[in-house]
Parts: structure tokens; sequence; C-alpha cells
């Protein structure tokens, strides 16, 4: 091949960590910037990583250790909020900031620069709000951008924290899950985060682990009246999970529950198709799925909701410690 384009939107951009995966090598064209950020207003940080594809003739392996090749040196990215007729609410500006080192792997692992916006922004928005990137790379001449329109969190319907504390892993009636499902997320991820300590001779550490479910709305149309979602908690399938999920470890004296939480993460159609489609990048011809306008990547909107500090009651609580499925995880009751 005369020259290589080596896009590191797939192994570098998502989740922002890791660097080990394989390299998609595409013959012919240009640079291009690559963008990638998931923006939720009630974070305490929002990233936007800004890289660029490369080309040249030596392998992309020796191209890629070298952080010039990756990134640009000037570049100004800014955060536009626009209310749902379009007028100006307010403006952000990311700064640019270096993150701990990548982990080993195809790409050079330092320097590794982000952009960042300190938050939370949430009492900024509503629905319907217009959310845009706007990436400028004065070097270059370039100007990118991607848009997004506001939706506010999902709304739980059940359990309510003022009726109920505790959850029960077996009763004649199954916990159910139930929100609001409108217009605006194609999918909903439902998380239920089992909270606990470890113990060791000397010291305890604080633990989570999380047992997640995919949801697919049934909202087709803005126009469509908001419907409802269910989920069933079922005690069995959730106690395999544990322990499959935790480790087993010798060092450890005991455990000891502390309290479930169940987040809801509502995600736009944007990132749902971004993610399948590069799933399956390696095997498709043509190019992956982007919304950025000027150039590659995404900006997608994802909200969460969240219900903390539920107990199990007495029953589930000795199904934890005394089961077959995690008796082997040493939960006591203190």
């Amino acid at each position: 091949m005369m020259g290589k384009i080596f896009y590191t939107c797939l192994g570098t951009l998502l989740i922002l960590i890791s660097c080990s995966e394989e390299l998609p090598l595409i013959s012919g064209g240009n640079q291009s910037p690559v963008i990638y950020g998931l923006f939720n207003p009630d974070d305490s940080a929002n990233y936007i990583r800004l890289t660029k594809s490369f080309v040249g003739l030596e392998s992309a392996e020796v191209m890629a250790k070298d952080p010039r090749n990756l990134y640009y040196e000037q570049a100004e990215v800014r955060l536009d909020i626009n209310s749902a007729e379009g007028y100006p609410i307010t403006s952000y500006t990311f700064q640019k900031v270096v993150l701990p080192d990548k982990l080993d792997g195809y790409f050079a692992t330092s320097p590794n620069y982000n952009y960042v916006l300190k938050g939370p922004l949430d009492l900024l928005f509503a629905d319907s709000f217009q959310i845009r990137l706007l990436v400028r790379i004065p070097g270059e001449n370039l100007l990118l951008s991607a848009q997004q329109t506001y939706c506010s969190p999902p709304e739980f319907l059940s359990p309510r924290v003022s009726s109920q504390t505790r959850f029960s892993l077996y009763t004649s009636e199954p916990q159910r899950i139930k929100w609001v499902d409108k217009y605006g997320f194609q999918r909903y991820i439902l998380v239920f985060r089992f909270n606990y300590i470890n113990r060791f001779e000397e010291n305890e550490e604080s633990e989570s682990f999380d047992v997640s479910f995919k949801n697919e709305s049934q909202a087709l149309s803005p126009g469509q009246k908001p419907g409802t979602l269910l989920h069933i908690f079922e005690g069995d399938d959730f106690l395999r999970r544990l322990s499959f999920g935790i480790p087993t470890n010798p060092a450890i004296i005991n455990r000891s529950f502390v309290s479930i939480d169940i987040l809801l993460t509502g995600l736009t159609k944007e990132y749902c198709e971004y993610e399948e489609t590069n799933q399956i990048a390696t095997d498709r011809s043509g190019q992956p799925v982007t919304n950025i306008v000027g150039g590659m990547g995404l900006f997608a909107l994802k909200v969460k909701s969240q219900l903390k500090g539920y107990l199990l009651d007495p029953p589930s609580l000795d199904s934890l410690i005394k089961g077959r499925y995690t008796k082997k995880l040493k939960f006591v009751k203190w």
C-alpha cells in the first residue's frame, strides 16, 4: 500500500481507557480529526477525546507510538446550549488536560491529552434544549460540530423510595422495576449496583459489582404518548451473577453486604448506532457511523437516574450468606 490511514477512534477513544485493540487500517486518504465524547450534564466532569487519523509510509505500529501523529497542537473545544427555538442560553469552553498514561498497547501511552468540562451542569437544561459541540483547529483551518437534543433523565415509577427501602429476592410477587419510556432514548441500561465490604486481616476495602441489563425503547416518534418499560428483578439470576462476577480470594476473611443501588441510563440513537456498527467495523465495507460534521467519531447524550441505598430483607440476606450460589463468597451478617 502507498499509505496507511490509522483511525484511532475505535482503539483509543472508547471509554477513554484502553488502547490495546486491533488497528483498523484503511489504504489511501487524508488526515481527519476524530472525536469521541458521551455528554451527561449530571456528571462532575465531561471529557472530549480529540485525536486524528494519520497517513505515512512507515508501519502503523511505529507511527502510532509518536503522539505527534495522534494529537493536534492547538484546538478550541466549546459547548453551546441553545433553547428549543434556537436562542443562545450559555456557552462553555473545555480545558485541555493531561490524564494518567494509557495502558501499554499500539498507541503512545504518554502524554494522554483530553479536553474536560467541569460540572455538574444539569440545572441549566430542559427538555428539547439543543446541545452543540464545536471544535476549532486553527492550524488546520478546521471547524467540527455535532448536536444533540436534550432529554431529561427517565422517571422511575417503581420502586419508590418513600414506600420501600428493602429488596426481597424471593417473594410471591417479584420485584418490578418500572420507568417512563419517552421518545429521545433508543436504549436504556439498567444496573443493579451491589455494594459490599471485603475484610482482610489488617484492613478492609469497599467494593461494588454491577449487574446490567439492556432494554430497548418502544417510543418511535416525537408525538407518541410516553409509555412504560418493565424489568423483573429475579433473585436466583441475581445471585448467580454475583457468584460468577465477584472473585473469590483466600486472603479475604469475610464480606459484608452494604446496599443495592439502581441506576438507569438513557442513551440516544446516535450512540447506539455507533456502538453497534463499530463492534463489527472490521467486517464492514465503507466508513464507520459518525455524527461529527467535518470529521469522524461520535458526540452523544446520556442521562442517568438513580435510586440508592436499598437493603436486603432478612430471608434474602440469609440466601446471600448461606445459599448455594454465593456461600463461597464468605458473606456474613455484620
